[in-house]
């Protein structure tokens, strides 16, 4: 039975996105959805010494209110590109995989990209590659989906047009998903119930919730194994 996961494009996704990915056949990049300050569409945390700290896109408001994620524009200044990667650079260079993983990141960074959903969609397809996932991904952006579908309405539509039979939610889904239209549908609906796993990290003490490169910069090979091992 296949099934599938959806979620809004993040930029540099952090361990229980690659989670739900790895756990499904089809993932689903929900870029149609509407774009939300604050949130981790344009943003995530890094590794420190003092702790963690945040990278994040200044993105105008301007240049993203009321639209939907693939249709917002990264800044036409691009040095937040160099001063994002000199973070990742500074912070962990001196991890024990960096130097076999960072460079096709670095080539990411040196782009020009023609939006943000399209910068952290290729950022989420390297990681998924050096993790080893290789579940299909496909964008709702293409799908031809009605713009009056909201919450389960559009999941179950989009399960069905992927021909899935199964959708796997993140925890807080529990909260707002109306089960009983998926029951209709025909499509089961399943909750994730991830915990964070501990890991080597370059600095004293663990910090949670990072951005997944932490991981992959300090575990390599072993990062799959490792990300499993939450469930």
């Amino acid at each position: 039975m296949t099934r599938v996961t959806i979620h809004q494009p993040n930029y540099l996704p952090y361990l229980g996105i690659l989670d739900k990915i790895d756990r499904a056949d089809v993932f689903v990049l929900l870029d149609t959805a509407q774009y939300v300050r604050d949130q981790f569409m344009n943003r995530n945390q890094i590794r420190t010494r003092q702790g963690s700290a945040w990278l994040t896109i200044p993105i105008p408001v301007s240049d993203c209110y009321l639209k939907r994620i693939c249709d917002v524009p990264l800044p036409a200044d691009g040095r937040w590109r160099e001063k994002h990667w000199k973070s990742i650079q500074t912070h962990y260079g001196g991890s024990r995989h960096f130097e076999e993983y960072a460079p096709p990141l670095c080539e990411l960074y040196a782009r020009e990209w023609p939006g943000l959903s399209r910068m952290s969609e290729a950022i989420l397809a390297w990681l998924l590659d050096a993790f080893g996932i290789r579940s299909r991904i496909l964008r709702a952006s293409e799908m031809d989906l009605g713009p009056e579908l909201r919450a389960s309405d559009l999941l179950v539509d989009i399960a069905k047009r992927v021909g899935a039979e199964r959708y796997l939610s993140g925890a807080s889904g529990r909260k707002y998903l109306e089960a009983e239209k998926f029951v209709r549908a025909g499509v089961a609906l399943e909750f994730q119930d991830y915990h964070h796993p501990t890991y080597r990290q370059r600095f004293e003490g663990f910090v949670k919730n990072l951005a997944a490169i932490d991981l992959l910069f300090n575990e390599g090979p072993d990062s799959l194994r490792v990300l499993r091992s939450g469930r």
